[in-house]
């Protein structure tokens, strides 16, 4: 994978943590939590240092214990340490006291708070648990739905205006390629054109010092031939008389 497939797509991947009933979209590759160290720390007693970690890879969201003391939770099935787990929409995540629940580009399907519910209900049987998450879902569906949904389609509209200037720049690099193709061809007939005129000036010099040693001989010529012709009258004078 390269370092552009690794970097994480703005607005695609959420982490919603219930107590706080706080959405943050992952912009790292790699989120860390724990009780005093990573980018989210709790005062939970609970926590290990650093407790586990959501990591994107090839698109993808996995979860990782990372050994901690009192494990993490998936759908409330304790998972096994230093192994990554893929995560879905609507999976909840547990560690310490703190319930996460995991949300992808399939939040934007959402239309009620029903639907949040129904999804979620799947994967808890903790009453508790299901409540309160229950009880953040109309605060979410009122606040922080509608600003995801914004950001999500100004994040769509802002790849539009990206795309059109990347096909802008591709079609005028094109047409620089077929300008300096163009220019090319020019010099090319320009040189050509600059031999041919040599040639032509090299040919008149030729015919000139041709002209120059031929045109005397031409002109004895005709000096023979008006002697021979001034004889012929002269002949032809005395003939008659």
């Amino acid at each position: 994978m390269t370092d552009e497939e690794s970097k994480v797509k703005p607005w695609t991947h959420f982490y919603w943590d219930i107590f706080a009933n706080t959405c943050w979209p992952f912009d790292e590759d790699v989120v860390t939590c724990g009780r005093n160290e990573g980018l989210f720390q709790y005062e939970d007693a609970e926590l290990s240092g650093s407790h586990c970690e959501f990591s994107i890879m090839g698109g993808k969201c996995f979860l990782k214990d990372l050994e901690s003391r009192n494990s993490t939770y998936l759908n409330e099935k304790e998972i096994e340490a230093n192994t990554p787990i893929q995560l879905k929409c609507f999976d909840v995540v547990i560690f310490g006291r703190q319930i996460i629940v995991y949300l992808d580009e399939n939040i934007f399907k959402v239309k009620t708070r029903e639907d949040i519910l129904e999804s979620i209900d799947k994967n808890i049987e903790n009453e508790n648990i299901y409540n309160e998450i229950k009880n953040k879902t109309l605060i979410f569906m009122k606040g922080h739905h509608p600003r995801m949904i914004i950001k999500k389609k100004v994040q769509v509209l802002e790849k539009k205006i990206a795309d059109a200037y990347n096909i802008k720049e591709e079609k005028l690099s094109k047409y620089d390629e077929k300008a300096a193709e163009i220019s090319h061809l020019v010099e090319q007939h320009k040189a050509k054109i600059k031999q041919l005129e040599e040639k032509i000036a090299y040919v008149e010099s030729e015919k000139g010092k041709m002209a120059a040693k031929i045109d005397p001989q031409i002109d004895a010529l005709h000096a023979q031939v008006q002697e021979l012709n001034d004889n012929y009258d002269h002949l032809e004078d005395k003939t008659m008389a």
